[in-house]
């Protein structure tokens, strides 16, 4: 029997066993038998407290079974709901969340689906017309344009992408002079390292407006196509594609940093800000330098994901995320190299510093923010809708 049940149930024994005692005591006695005497009083008292004592634990129990019952059932189908997972939950008990019938995975598509998404039948033409360019794209959009952009690049020839990426080498410079620049102009205050910093942003400015090919931004645009096709030939054109740029850019730093130090090209307090900026890059230990390159990897994934999705104002939301990365003293691949560079040629740190303590460590962690983190949950986001609509 169910706790639901076990209320009525012990209300209907004493119920009973209280009249047929009364009745056996006062009008019936000859008939159920001389045997049966008289009960006193405190005996009746007695078994009324038990009969009692049985019904509150029995409705003690009834409600504890209602509170986990409902509760936890409510809690289960708003999390679900909540959360898409588990839309055909009810309030009205219809149906219950581990029953077998449920589905928690696919949603329910309601009875008037066809119609979502569309404007609303009271708007004129021109009003819809203005709602539906106005809606941002989806999420499989978004990630259907960057993965032909990226299928377009892994099949750029070599000289296209090694000219690219050095000339994206060579303007990331920009980032660590601008940067210097600012803080050498600056009067020394609290606030000065936070203006500084917007300099920061002028190489990333550049190499993206001017669609030249840096490292960090394709990884992500590179990695969609693998990730999509699953085929061995895509993944030897997205590592063909990275060693190139990779290298292209290295070199491009290479001679940003040896113009910077060989030539007169700044002043002495601008020189004494880049050193300065080589310092406190070089302070961070290998372990720090893969996590602030997790979090500068994933930041410029973020951006390119974005930028797709935006047809305007590309130069704000790139000035501002790349902006973070140097606020938060998050380390790029490309923009420090320049920086360790220039280090090892005025002598603030040494080529084996410069390599393994920053290269390999920063490459590690910008790759994995990038790759690992955000391009494959990006894809799960819009697996199935992308799927779906293949299948059609």
């Amino acid at each position: 029997m169910t706790p639901a049940g076990a209320p009525l149930k012990a209300c209907a024994v004493g119920m009973a066993t209280a009249m047929a005692i009364k009745a056996a005591q006062k009008t019936n006695r000859k008939r159920i038998g001389s045997e049966l005497p008289l009960l006193p009083s405190k005996t009746i008292v007695k078994l009324a407290r038990y009969v009692a004592d049985k019904l509150v634990f029995q409705l003690n129990s009834f409600v504890r079974y209602m509170i986990n019952y409902r509760v936890i059932r409510c809690l289960y189908g708003g999390l679900f709901a909540c959360s898409g997972l588990y839309n055909e939950y009810s309030p009205d008990n219809s149906v219950h969340p581990h029953s077998s019938g449920t589905d928690f995975v696919t949603a329910k598509k309601p009875s008037d689906s066809k119609s979502a998404g569309k404007p609303a039948e009271g708007l004129s033409r021109e009003e819809a017309r203005h709602v539906k360019e106005s809606r941002r794209p989806r999420a499989a959009v978004v990630y259907e344009i960057i993965r032909a952009e990226g299928e377009a690049e892994l099949l750029r020839p070599f000289s296209a992408l090694w000219w690219s990426g050095v000339a994206a080498g060579i303007s990331i410079g920009l980032s660590f002079l601008t940067e210097a620049a600012l803080a050498a102009h600056l009067p020394d205050s609290e606030w000065r390292p936070i203006i500084a910093k917007l300099g920061y942003a002028v190489g990333f400015l550049v190499v993206i407006l001017g669609r030249q090919q840096l490292f960090t931004e394709n990884v992500l645009t590179a990695v969609l196509p693998v990730i999509s096709r699953r085929k061995m030939d895509w993944l030897t054109s997205m590592l063909r594609l990275w060693g190139i740029v990779l290298a292209a850019n290295f070199v491009g730093c290479f001679v940003f940093a040896l113009f910077l130090w060989g030539l007169p090209l700044v002043g002495p307090d601008v020189a004494r800000e880049l050193s300065h900026v080589v310092d406190r890059l070089m302070a961070n230990s290998p372990f720090e330098m893969f996590a602030k390159g997790i979090g500068a990897g994933w930041i410029i994934a973020a951006l390119v994901w974005i930028l797709a999705s935006h047809e305007d104002m590309h130069f704000f939301i790139i000035g501002l995320l790349t902006y973070l990365i140097a606020l938060f003293g998050f380390t790029h691949i490309v923009a420090g190299t320049v920086e360790a560079l220039y280090g090892v040629f005025n002598g603030h740190t040494t080529l084996y510093l410069a390599l393994f303590k920053f290269f390999l460590p920063t490459l590690a962690g910008n790759v994995f923010g990038g790759t690992i983190l955000f391009s494959v949950l990006s894809y799960a986001q819009v697996r199935e809708e992308i799927t779906r609509g293949r299948a059609r």
